[in-house]
């Protein structure tokens, strides 16, 4: 009985919310955290198969930044992040631009353009 009454007066403190959330944080710590750290690490080293690593410091990244192939990665992922961050918005466009305003110009601006059932007929 000395351990649940520990853990009752434990979770009746103003900080209790702390200790509920911890195992979610450590939990990110070490899906996240911890790889990114160690490939951060790695980054700076050449590692070959069956031999000892060693520091190279920022040779890997200058080689990178001279790889023409990663030139056209970066644009590419670059081309996709925006299309994909503004598709959301394209419906609203193309409503705006292609339907002629039936109503005030407040009405027609609070409307959602891009849910079906809101367009007048």
């Amino acid at each position: 009985m000395v351990v649940g009454s520990r853990i009752a007066r434990a979770l009746k403190g103003a900080g209790s919310g702390y200790w509920m959330v911890l195992p979610a944080l450590l939990a990110i710590l070490a899906i996240v955290a911890y790889p990114l750290a160690f490939a951060t690490y790695y980054s700076f080293r050449r590692v070959l198969p069956g031999l000892p690593s060693e520091f190279i410091g920022l040779e890997n990244y200058s080689m990178m930044l001279d790889d023409p192939d990663f030139a056209e990665a970066l644009k590419t992922t670059l081309v996709f992040t925006a299309a994909s961050g503004a598709s959301p918005f394209w419906p609203v466009l193309v409503s705006r631009s292609s339907s002629p305003s039936h109503s005030s110009g407040e009405e027609h601006w609070r409307r959602p353009r891009s849910c079906p059932g809101s367009f007048r007929p």
